[in-house]
């Protein structure tokens, strides 16, 4: 297999190394101009992973210009955009998900699930923007798969 190259400014992915090194991937740090995650030989597939639903909705909220930034550099360099979600089943986690609150009882995020769900849709019919899901646990062996296309798109 080709190189993996990881965003330099990718966080708190310890558990994604731990992983391909177990599955012997050969991997460099560097900074990507799309996504998180990108075979080297290949350009044209890149994975933007997503940690909590928290940061998913904070992307689609107040961090939205940025994130639609990213996805329309994808969309106009033809380079297939997948986002990986950790922790959730999207169909159903989508729909019944509420933030998470902090000490004092709020929610870490405004975010409305069927906002959410909505933009999601839409980023979806008008950027190709493709969501897939996994457990933290396997979230190495799910990047190496969809990287190589060894998953299907829909």
């Amino acid at each position: 297999m080709h190189k993996l190259i990881i965003d330099s400014r990718e966080n708190k992915n310890t558990h994604i190394l731990k992983q391909l090194n177990l599955l012997d991937v050969n991997y460099k740090i560097d900074k990507l101009e799309i996504g998180d995650y990108q075979l080297e030989n290949n350009p044209t597939i890149t994975i933007d992973r997503k940690a909590s639903m928290e940061e998913l909705a904070n992307n689609l909220g107040v961090g939205r210009e940025r994130f639609k930034a990213e996805i329309m550099r994808a969309y106009e360099n033809n380079v297939k955009f997948i986002v990986l979600l950790e922790y959730i089943n999207l169909e159903r986690d989508v729909l019944q998900w509420e933030s998470k609150k902090n000490k004092d009882c709020k929610p870490f995020t405004k975010m409305n699930r069927n906002v959410m769900f909505a933009q999601m849709s839409t980023l979806s019919e008008r950027y190709n923007v493709i969501w897939k899901y996994c457990k933290k646990s396997e979230i190495g062996r799910k990047i190496i798969e969809l990287l190589r296309g060894e998953i299907n798109d829909k």
